[in-house]
């Protein structure tokens, strides 16, 4: 690439919105020809201090505008070099990184106006660190997330989206790729679309890849950030990855002005600037117009499994389970508590109509004596003293002993009764003209009882 070529590449930067682009190790090495960068005259740099390491070289870089100025990246270094004038290609080294090869790969991008990387490999394994430059220290910080997602964005290895006006970053897909963990799928590609929020810095698990497009991860090719999506090629055709929408499209069978323009790129670097899609190498650069209409969906990206919900609602589930079983215990219990209540006064309803026909245990002379009293009862008639005497064998007794044995039976008999009627079963009555002389009967009532229960025979 001439100084010509660079300077266009420049401007379109320099007069846009925050972007960035990223040069192949072929471009890089076709502006730094042979020999020296400092002595190229297609771009000059100046490295403070020391010479120009081999690993600058060797190393893709990325151009990086924003408000503030322009940069030049060198990925898995952590070298950044800012350009002096918009009118001269000399830039600046303004890091002072000793240590390097732990971000190979990384994403580098500028959010609020400062310069950050995401991610790389190195150091046996693939992290997801995300990493800001202190302009003051000079030096690259880490900045906390809440949790890390491997992010590498080599040549066909990982689908990373930057949304700079949302300031979120998609990752499509990540590699584990920890050298330190013996496991067989530690490389084996993890589907899931997640998005970064630099503004909370937390990654979001927005779902698994489903469409068939990303199934062949190998054949992916990112190419360019385009406004509606991260611009790939797959199989020789070209799509849009729009993780904002939850969306793929592809181009419409009448547009293959764009197919054509980015055929043989692999020696070049492509990049989007307000509504074109640009191309170059180290002699040409060249643009097609970039149109929405000319893409079409043709399915959704990702999309949430329903494991996810189960594990993520899992305390919902688990809180609507238990309510459910609480509202099923409740009304099965009130059911079963009226069942209860139900068999419980049935039950007692046959004791009680059991009861009323049911008498206790007497003695053979009290049997004796109920059976005399409730046949003169039967008839209308009142049992006299004289007659209980003489049922009970008292006629040869004294009056004391008479009186007392009456006394002892009668009482025996209705307190028995008593216990299961609540009542007495004999009643006496003093004689109209004699005072001192009682009679003895039973009422209808409790000639009924004696009359079931003999009939149930339960005397």
């Amino acid at each position: 690439m001439n100084k010509i070529i660079l300077k266009l590449v420049l401007a379109s930067l320099i007069y846009s919105q925050p972007c960035l682009s990223q040069l192949s190790h072929l471009v890089i090495q076709s502006i730094h020809s042979h020999g020296e960068a400092v002595t190229t005259p297609a771009i000059k740099f100046t490295f403070p201090g020391t010479k120009p390491a081999a690993i600058f070289h060797n190393h893709t870089h990325h151009l990086i505008h924003n408000d503030v100025g322009t940069y030049l990246f060198t990925n898995g270094t952590g070298h950044l070099y800012q350009l002096s004038s918009k009118d001269s290609l000399h830039f600046i080294k303004i890091d002072s990184t000793i240590f390097w090869g732990y971000n190979n790969g990384c994403f580098p991008f500028t959010y609020q106006n400062n310069i950050y990387n995401l991610g790389g490999s190195g150091l046996w394994r693939v992290n997801g660190q995300l990493r800001k430059f202190n302009f003051k220290s000079h030096e690259w910080e880490i900045i906390p997330l809440n949790t890390e997602i491997p992010v590498s964005v080599n040549y066909k290895e990982g689908l990373i989206y930057y949304n700079h006006e949302n300031g979120e970053i998609y990752s499509g897909y990540y590699i584990p790729a920890n050298s330190a963990v013996a496991n067989a799928d530690n490389y084996i590609p993890v589907l899931e679309c997640n998005r970064l929020n630099l503004k909370s810095l937390n990654w979001e698990y927005l779902g698994d890849f489903k469409n068939s497009l990303v199934q062949d991860l190998k054949n992916i090719i990112s190419i360019a950030h385009t406004p509606e999506g991260l611009l790939v090629s797959a199989n020789m055709n070209f799509y849009l990855l729009n993780f904002n929408e939850n969306s793929v499209f592809s181009l419409s069978d009448q547009h293959q002005t764009l197919q054509q323009f980015l055929k043989g790129m692999d020696s070049s670097f492509v990049y989007y600037r307000n509504g074109y899609i640009f191309k170059s190498d180290a002699q040409t650069i060249d643009s097609v117009s970039f149109n929405k209409d000319q893409w079409k969906r043709i399915g959704s990206l990702y999309a949430k499994p329903f494991s996810y919900f189960l594990k993520e609602w899992k305390l919902y589930w688990i809180s609507i389970l238990l309510l459910l079983i609480a509202l099923a215990y409740y009304f099965f219990l009130k059911n079963y508590k009226k069942t209860i209540i139900k068999n419980y006064e049935y039950k007692k309803q046959l004791e009680k109509e059991y009861s009323k026909n049911q008498l206790p245990h007497f003695s053979e002379s009290e049997e004796m004596l109920i059976t005399l009293i409730e046949k003169n009862s039967m008839l209308d008639k009142k049992t006299t003293i004289e007659e209980i005497n003489q049922c009970l064998g008292l006629q040869n007794r004294s009056i004391a002993i008479q009186k007392a044995q009456r006394h002892k039976n009668i009482s025996s008999i209705n307190k028995k009764f008593a216990e299961i009627h609540k009542k007495q079963l004999i009643i006496n009555e003093k004689l109209p003209m004699d005072k001192r002389s009682l009679l003895y009967f039973i009422d209808s009532e409790n000639l009924d009882i004696l009359k079931k229960s003999r009939m149930n025979g339960t005397t």
